[in-house]
Order: C-alpha cells, then sequence, then structure tokens
C-alpha cells in the first residue's frame, strides 16, 4: 500500500502543474478541507482507497493508486478535483508529510522556471568556475569557453 500511494503521489505530481493557475487552486482547496478535517469514512482498500468529502454539497471519492487518472469524484470536475487531493492528502499524512509534499511540488515551478531559461544560481556557478589565469591567453580560453557552451 505504501510503495502505491508514494506511485500515486509521483503521478500526482505530473499531472499537476505548479505553474497552472487552475492547478494552484486546485491544490490549495484541496489542503483545506484536508486540513479542516472534511474527509470522512475512508477505507483502505488493496489498490484504492474510497472516501467522502464534506464539501458545500458531500462527494463521494475513488483514488485508484495503480491508475490515478481512472481515480473518480461524484463531483464531475476534471481529474484531479479538490476532493481527490484531500484524500490523497488525508491518506498520505500517514506516511509522510503533507506540507513538505506540496513544498516539493511548488519547488518543481522553480525548478521548471530556471531550467527553461537556462539559469543557473550563482552558489552553483561559483562552485563549477574555475579560476581564471591572470594573462592574455587566459582570458583568450575564457572567452572561448564561455562563447562555445552557449
Amino acid at each position: 500500500m505504501n510503495n502505491l500511494l508514494l506511485f500515486y503521489s509521483e503521478e500526482l505530481k505530473k499531472m499537476l502543474r505548479p505553474t497552472a493557475p487552475e492547478h494552484i487552486v486546485t491544490v490549495q482547496r484541496g489542503l483545506l478541507l484536508y486540513r479542516q478535517d472534511m474527509v470522512y469514512n475512508k477505507s483502505v482498500l488493496a489498490e484504492k482507497i474510497e472516501a467522502s468529502v464534506q464539501d458545500v454539497v458531500p462527494c463521494k471519492v475513488e483514488l485508484d493508486l495503480q491508475f490515478p487518472s481512472m481515480s473518480n469524484c461524484s463531483c464531475r470536475q476534471p481529474v484531479p478535483c479538490r476532493h481527490q487531493l484531500a484524500v490523497f492528502f488525508s491518506s498520505y499524512e500517514e506516511h509522510g508529510s503533507v506540507s513538505e509534499w506540496v513544498q516539493v511540488w511548488k519547488d518543481n515551478r522553480k525548478t521548471a522556471d530556471l531550467s527553461i531559461l537556462q539559469i543557473q544560481k550563482a552558489k552553483a556557478l561559483l562552485e563549477e568556475s574555475e579560476v581564471m589565469e591572470q594573462s592574455y591567453e587566459g582570458w583568450k580560453k575564457f572567452m572561448s569557453d564561455t562563447f562555445r557552451t552557449q
């Protein structure tokens, strides 16, 4: 069960883009439902988790841990909806930190943004750079290396 939940967790991170405003809102609302303890009647089966979530209208949720895209909710919102996330967070808390999961998911946004722009942190640049020889030959080598990599 633990491995399946971790697999579901990783698939969820792939499905939810931390740069998409609608996904950010979905995670926030799912987190709110979880933190307000709105998940009840949770039952853990071999490869599924079934639960109810009290929202404006109570929703029945079924998480398919092997095939996350096959999970469903009675609210009929796109997968994953806030109710499915609330049930996931409720189950994940038994195996790890929900706050840490959210932080790692958010950090993927920062990593993705930097990789698109090919920007590195100053610390990384300082660690990988070598000291340039203070001569004309050193300057020529530095310039050719700098413009060859770009």
